[in-house]
């Protein structure tokens, strides 16, 4: 390649410019050679920093979202890590859980929610009759959670009457830590479901009537309570129980009309 000296242009070779004629002298070869080598750097810090190839301006949409994906993959696996250890010993960790453990306990309460109208949104998977999953599991899921919370918020109120200076947060977390083995037995429910068996009728009962029967003795015991201070533990727990079965009564028909509603009809062989 040959550089005019007068004009800059650069040509394929020749004894003179292509653009004005100037003669070209055997130096403007290596003139155009230099001034081709240095350019390049320029052009691959370009393309390097845009990291989106030629004419990029900015970090791809990958690397804006890879900070997030890895906070969720983190996020995941210490859940993960946290469901399985309280499983393990779900009564002697739980008992032992503070406020710090709050949102495990409301990702154990949202699961829990979701996994009772998923599961029967399973069964409809491949029939001719196919609810939509907004109204066969989201909407369902919601009313699941707000009960849920409406009974760790009784826990709280049995708990505070017998005089113990435990926050919201930390009867959400012990309620949430007992409610995993339920959550366990939902997930089995959940397989059971997949497979068209009969035997998801026997872990759903376990686990949806289990945990409201358990559960919230578990939680209002878990906490120390000083004789004589405060409402005993049993008149707590009773009392826990007797708001939770009239929001059961209240919330009943609604519960099982948002799910039975989008069912078609089921027999098992």
């Amino acid at each position: 390649m040959m550089q005019c000296s007068n004009c800059g242009h650069a040509g394929e070779g020749g004894n003179f410019c292509e653009k004005c004629g100037t003669k070209l002298a055997p130096g403007d070869s290596a003139a155009a050679e230099t001034a081709a080598a240095s350019a390049a750097p320029i052009m691959t810090n370009v393309n390097q920093g845009g990291q989106g190839g030629p004419g990029s301006t900015g970090p791809s949409v990958t690397d804006q979202l890879n900070p997030y994906l890895q906070k969720a993959k983190s996020g995941s696996k210490m859940y993960l890590n946290y469901f399985l250890n309280t499983l393990k010993n779900p009564y002697a960790v739980g008992r032992q859980m503070g406020g710090e453990q709050f949102l495990n306990g409301i990702i154990t309460i949202v699961l829990y929610a979701v996994l009772i109208p998923l599961m029967f949104y399973v069964l409809t998977l491949g029939e001719r009759f196919q609810p939509s999953f907004g109204n066969m599991v989201i909407k369902p899921a919601i009313t699941y959670a707000v009960l849920m919370l409406l009974v760790a918020t009784y826990c709280f109120a049995a708990v505070r009457l017998a005089k113990s200076p435990a926050g919201f947060k930390e009867v959400v977390a012990r309620f949430g830590a007992f409610l995993v083995p339920f959550v366990a037995l939902l997930i089995i429910a959940l397989v059971f479901a997949a497979m068209k068996s009969s035997l998801l009728g026997i872990f759903l009962l376990l686990g949806f009537v289990g945990a409201i029967f358990t559960v919230p003795a578990f939680v209002v015991n878990s906490f120390n309570h000083s004789p004589g201070s405060g409402l005993d533990a049993i008149y707590g727990t009773v009392l826990t129980y007797v708001a939770t079965f009239i929001t059961l009564i209240l919330m009943a028909s609604y519960l099982i009309e948002q799910i039975v509603s989008q069912l078609p009809f089921y027999s098992y062989y």
